[in-house]
């Protein structure tokens, strides 16, 4: 297949005008509120501090990188260790792998607000001890790789589509480990530390990118009315189930992680973990982390009547839902505890809590930049759904 077949600009001219525009609205909105950001400064559109210096941009960049991951090691499945039945989400999956990874670079580069000096400064005066910079280097050599391996998959080049795969899903399992260890070596983060965050990442960018193929691929197809093959349903099946294995598996690494947190009352930890249990953080653990990401999806799919593609539907964006504020949780919760907390007695809740936890709550700027981020994100499907030819061949 030559690229010139892949690429059809006439069908632009039958996408819904209304579905779009209501994206792009949103999207104007969220580069207004950037263009204010950086007439205004940080200072003035964020509500960032220098006890809680990471917010939602951040948590927002590492769910696309982490989604971006995720959506890579799943669809190798198929493209990569020759399963037919994943063959059919591999054009898709590139292509919105690489569509996230360029969005998290995009809410990392406003959240840091001078981008430039960090690729200046890591050419001139790099540091190779530091995570981070190596964290840019995997992902820059990620995001290469992925494009090679999605051209050679738009022009039916499997060979070489397999080989950039294949060094796709290394440099994806070497950067997102790496991620997980710019928080794991924070010593002074108890909520953070430790060697389980970088084989929690992975775990967690395969149960994402598992969501997010079930809705990249269902969507679409709905909304045009177009109906689905008994190939497409058994593929969607297959799929389900891998997203259910890994909902259990994340359920699982979720039931140690608030063990270890609590037992002993570890210090810093437990006083994090405890504010999701039952303080003022309890909303978005039980009703986001727990019922939307791991309960609604779970049920769903284990719910012989639910089993379809619309339960699937649902499963995904409820799961999709919840890791977002994951991460969100993830973020805020390696800070919210002071680094320099006084002695508690016998319980935290009989200490004032304006001493317990440092406060953050995302500004109207950062949500709106957030909410922007994520409309360009389906924005750029949406036309790329209309204007590319995602379907596959199984060679």
């Amino acid at each position: 297949m030559k690229l010139s077949d892949f690429i059809n600009l006439g069908n632009l001219k039958n996408i819904n005008k209304l579905w779009s525009g209501f994206w792009f609205m949103i999207v104007l909105v969220g580069a207004y509120a950037v263009l204010y950001s950086i007439i205004a400064g940080h200072h003035h559109a964020f509500n960032v501090t220098n006890k809680v210096p990471l917010g939602i941009l951040l948590s927002t960049y590492v769910f696309f990188v982490v989604t971006s991951t995720g959506l890579c090691l799943v669809s190798s499945i198929g493209h990569v260790f020759g399963v037919d039945k994943m063959m059919i989400f591999a054009k898709r999956s590139i292509f919105m792998a690489i569509v996230c990874m360029l969005m998290g670079f995009a809410t990392i580069s406003v959240e840091l607000e001078h981008p430039f000096r960090l690729f200046i400064w890591g050419v001139i005066s790099p540091n190779p001890a530091s995570p981070i910079l190596w964290m840019g280097i995997l992902y820059v050599f990620y995001l290469i790789f992925m494009s090679f391996e999605f051209v050679f998959l738009a022009i039916e080049k499997h060979k070489k589509a397999r080989l950039f795969g294949l060094l796709g899903v290394i440099s994806a399992v070497a950067a997102h480990s790496n991620l997980g260890a710019v928080f794991g070596y924070q010593l002074t983060r108890h909520f953070w530390h430790g060697p389980f965050m970088p084989v929690y990442f992975i775990m967690s960018a395969m149960l994402s990118g598992a969501g997010l193929i079930l809705l990249i691929y269902i969507v679409p197809k709905l909304f045009k009315g177009e109906t689905f093959t008994d190939d497409e349903v058994k593929s969607l099946d297959y799929v389900s189930k891998i997203f259910l294995f890994l909902l259990f598996v994340y359920l699982f690494f979720e039931v140690w992680k608030l063990l270890v947190g609590t037992y002993g009352h570890p210090p810093h930890e437990y006083e994090a973990i405890m504010a999701f249990l039952n303080g003022k953080y309890s909303l978005n653990f039980w009703i986001f982390e727990i019922l939307l990401a791991l309960v609604i999806p779970i049920l769903i799919l284990l719910t012989p009547n639910f089993k379809n593609l619309k339960g699937y539907l649902i499963a995904g964006l409820s799961n999709l839902i919840g890791i977002f504020v994951i991460r969100y949780d993830l973020v805020v919760g390696g800070q919210i505890v002071p680094l320099r907390m006084p002695e508690i007695p016998t319980t935290i809740y009989r200490f004032p809590e304006k001493y317990l936890y440092n406060p953050y709550t995302p500004s109207i700027y950062e949500i709106l930049i957030v909410a922007g981020v994520i409309a360009l994100t389906v924005l750029i499907y949406t036309v790329a759904d209309y204007v590319l030819n995602f379907k596959s061949s199984n060679h």
